[in-house]
């Protein structure tokens, strides 16, 4: 939000201990700054300044100061910012050790609104850490809030997870509804950003529910708010439609015009009748030019040049893009990279080149500062169409590699967070068998205790101390057999929790195979397709060792002499350059190894067998190649040879360069391993492994460690 400035006050700095120089820098700052508020603030700010001229404290002139950056963080960080940095210095001067981390929140806070989120999440980090040990809960807890909440913006789902129900159980504890409820639509914006609507959903409507009870239509508006920014992220722009439509009512009784202008650019994202959404979009812009809220009508020309764009109406969608870049220049505020790159893009589409050009190239630098991962993906993809447009192919190239990797890592994202929330299902069931565990022990130990006092204690009784003594053992005796019981059901749903992981992990990469497989059959590039088929034999070497685990009862253990022969057939069959007839061999030992220690082996052998395919025969010709696979004194002796034509110099050295030879050095490291190649009659590698983890029948055994 960016206000207008109108007052005549003067406001001084009455600190004695800053130099006369620095004094009269400090009340000039102030006169320029505060002189631009808005008339709703004034009367504030008057406070304020009042304030300032009667203070004789450095303490009570923070205090202040931090007051004044309240009136400017939100609508306007760079100018909370100068604030902030008079109080930090004044803070040398001070011994208030809370006070001063008062100054790190503020510092905090204007930092994340200027987005740069992890310099934040420091200084958040860092006022956490402080009040663990100053006893002020209140700000402990706030912190954790604060900063849970832009760990989710920032992708880091778990840390927010943790810090926002540290913060729940809290407000639940003093049983303070404004704070659960604040943390209530936290949790459920983390819960949208994971891709759970409907906990999102939930959470959200649980904080509604208390802002309805305490009729806060602030935060009222601000909850139906994010129920439609929920609905609209699961595709139900119908309901998300409703909920902007209630939350601008909202707006306009309270006569909030800023948040009703907002409010009617959401509802115009619902639509999707381009014309309609163009009024809403309009209808917006007036209401911030009659607040003078410059900074939203630029943002708001952007999105209206954007609909313009994607009703193909590019004469007018370049008239707001430059309207747009106009009043940002004259705000002197950064425009969102964005809007450079639809700029670009634009011109792009009119045949512009030499102007596309330049933009884009501009674009290139300008994403950067974007922090979500999902906003860069999308900016890449539009930067490599672009790029293609005007002939610049191989920047297309450039950025649509780095568009895939983003893809990639959304997709393992999405991935990671399926697998973790098995995982901790796994973890609540791992500690209730714990938890049942110690009540068994405990109750054989109370039993055990009962008997010998029973026996020492009343050995007169008899018969009848006898009789009551074993009365008491069977039923002790039935409670640890239902006990037992209970242990052996969480041991079993343990084992199918594990089951369901391996074969998640194995049908996900299954995906990814089978996605590399669709895209190599549309290049034609030859080693662009080699490359991807490498790729994809990686993959399905890990994807075999998870597919062992969930076929089999040993959730840990890989039967190293059913997967090597296996894995070397599937490469042999999927990677042929050669039509001569290769036939593979193999000799291993039945051990049964760590899954931690067989992906690398298998990778390694990926890498060997497939050098073999590619090297070894040439002109078509015939050929053996040869796994062994040995355990000799306490060592694993891997070997992989050919007989074919050997390994000439040159050869050699572009294998050094090579991906999969980087692969092969890498895992050797984790494996201790020594490497060795020879080069007559064929080519034979052989790594003599130390470290490697082997199943024995009762434990899991770490071998040399070299």
């Amino acid at each position: 939000m960016l206000f207008k400035f109108s007052t005549n006050s003067y406001f001084r700095l009455p600190i004695p201990q800053l130099s006369m120089k620095k004094s009269q820098f400090y009340v000039m700052l102030l006169c320029i700054l505060l002189t631009k508020i808005a008339a709703s603030q004034s009367s504030k700010l008057e406070e304020y300044n009042k304030a300032l001229a009667s203070h004789t404290t450095t303490e009570d002139s923070i205090r202040t100061y931090l007051d004044i950056v309240q009136v400017f963080i939100n609508g306007d960080p760079r100018k909370a910012r100068e604030f902030v940095e008079i109080a930090k210095e004044l803070c040398t001067r001070i011994s208030d050790e809370n006070l001063k981390y008062r100054v790190v929140f503020s510092d905090a806070t204007t930092t994340r609104n200027l987005r740069n989120h992890k310099e934040a999440l420091v200084l958040f980090e860092s006022f956490i850490e402080h009040h663990k040990t100053s006893g002020d809960l209140k700000n402990l807890y706030n912190g954790y809030q604060t900063a849970g909440s832009l760990y989710a913006r920032e992708g880091e789902y778990e840390k927010s997870e943790e810090y926002l129900l540290k913060a729940n159980a809290y407000y639940k504890d003093i049983e303070s509804d404004y704070g659960l409820a604040r943390n209530y639509r936290a949790l459920g914006s983390l819960s949208r950003r994971k891709g759970d609507f409907p906990m999102a959903l939930e959470y959200t409507l649980d904080a509604l529910e208390i802002f309805e009870k305490l009729d806060d239509k602030s935060k009222m508006s601000s909850a139906h708010n994010s129920l439609g920014i929920i609905y609209s992220a699961y595709g139900d722009n119908e309901n998300a439609a409703k909920h902007f439509k209630i939350n601008y009512k909202l707006c306009l009784d309270k006569g909030d015009k800023m948040r009703a202008g907002n409010a009617l650019q959401n509802i115009a994202y619902t639509l999707e009748d381009k014309a309609e959404s163009r009024k809403y979009m309009k209808e917006s812009i007036s209401i911030y030019n009659e607040i003078g809220a410059e900074s939203h009508t630029a943002q708001a020309e952007f999105n209206l040049g954007n609909n313009y764009k994607h009703d193909n109406k590019l004469d007018s969608a370049l008239f707001h893009f430059n309207r747009s870049s106009d009043l940002y220049t004259k705000l002197n505020k950064e425009p969102p990279p964005q809007l450079m790159l639809n700029r670009g893009d634009l011109y792009s589409m009119l045949g512009q080149k030499a102007t596309a050009k330049k933009l884009l190239d501009q674009s290139v630098i300008e994403i950067g500062r974007l922090n979500e991962i999902s906003d860069l993906e999308s900016s890449y993809g539009v930067l490599s169409n672009s790029y293609a447009k005007i002939g610049d192919y191989k920047k297309a190239y450039e950025m649509r590699l780095k568009n895939n990797h983003l893809r990639d890592s959304i997709y393992k994202m999405d991935q990671n967070a399926a697998i973790a929330e098995m995982e901790t299902n796994y973890k609540v069931k791992e500690k209730d068998f714990e938890i049942k565990s110690l009540e068994t022990k405990s109750e054989l130990d109370s039993l055990k205790l009962l008997r010998r006092n029973l026996i020492a204690g009343f050995l007169g009784i008899g018969l009848f101390a006898m009789g009551f003594l074993l009365y008491k053992i069977r039923r002790k005796n039935n409670k640890i057999e239902s006990q037992n019981a209970i242990i052996k059901e969480s041991l079993s749903e343990k084992e199918a929790l594990l089951k369901e992981i391996h074969h998640r992990v194995k049908n996900n990469l299954q995906i990814i195979s089978s996605l590399l497989n669709i895209q190599s059959r549309s290049i034609t590039d030859e080693k662009a397709k080699e490359a991807i088929l490498i790729g994809k034999n990686r993959v399905h070497s890990m994807s075999l060792i998870h597919q062992n685990l969930y076929d089999k009862d040993n959730l840990t253990g890989i039967l190293i002499s059913n997967y090597l022969p296996k894995l070397a057939d599937d490469i042999n069959n999927s990677y042929r350059t050669s039509l001569g007839d290769i036939t593979i061999l193999s000799d291993v030992d039945p051990l049964e190894l760590d899954v931690d220690t067989v992906i690398p082996i298998g990778l390694i052998v990926n890498e060997l067998i497939t050098n073999c395919l590619k090297y070894a025969f040439p002109n078509n010709s015939d050929g053996v190649i040869k796994i062994s696979l040995k355990e000799i004194d306490n060592q694993l002796v891997l070997s992989v040879s050919d007989n074919g034509i050997g390994m000439p110099k040159e050869v050699e050295e572009q294998r050094v360069q090579a991906f999969g030879h980087k692969i092969i050095k890498a895992f050797k490291t984790k494996l201790g391993a020594q490497i060795s190649i020879s080069g007559n009659n064929g080519t034979t590698v052989e790594l003599t492994i130390t470290k490697y983890l082997k199943n024995t029948p009762n434990s899991k055994t770490l071998k040399a460690t070299g």
